[in-house]
């Protein structure tokens, strides 16, 4: 029964791979989410160590499953950590677009530089002019 779900797997990847929209993007190594995201993981990471040096009480109170609770919260603070990093790329961008950067695309949009957008500064020129 394993072998059909990892060619389920397989035909998933297969099928992203050769039917999805290929389009060349330029690839940054440091981004300002990368940054943030993984220096709040550092500090997230050192506090819960110094939580853990003078409350670790785990043990006492929930056995040998204090060690399991103690990872499982690690993976949360830092998925949370990383998440948040992540999202910082959208916002610059969705900011970017808002002020007429060409290359830059507004929330939900696939591609940038759609003819009916408009910037901050074209809607307040149109409102100022009604």
């Amino acid at each position: 029964m394993a072998g059909g779900h990892c060619s389920d797997v397989a035909r998933f990847c297969f099928s992203v791979f050769f039917c999805a929209r290929h389009k060349e993007q330029k690839w940054h190594w440091i981004t300002p989410g990368a940054i943030c995201g993984v220096t709040l993981w550092l500090a997230v990471s050192f506090a819960l160590k110094i939580y853990l040096h003078f409350f670790d009480r785990f043990s006492a109170t929930y056995g040998s499953l204090g060690a399991v609770i103690i990872l499982l919260l690690w993976f949360y603070v830092s998925g949370a950590s990383l998440l948040f990093g992540a999202e910082i790329k959208p916002v610059i961008e969705d900011a970017a677009a808002a002020e007429g950067e060409p290359d830059a695309k507004l929330e939900g949009e696939k591609a940038p530089n759609l003819p009916d957008r408009q910037t901050k500064a074209e809607k307040k020129a149109s409102r100022a002019s009604a």
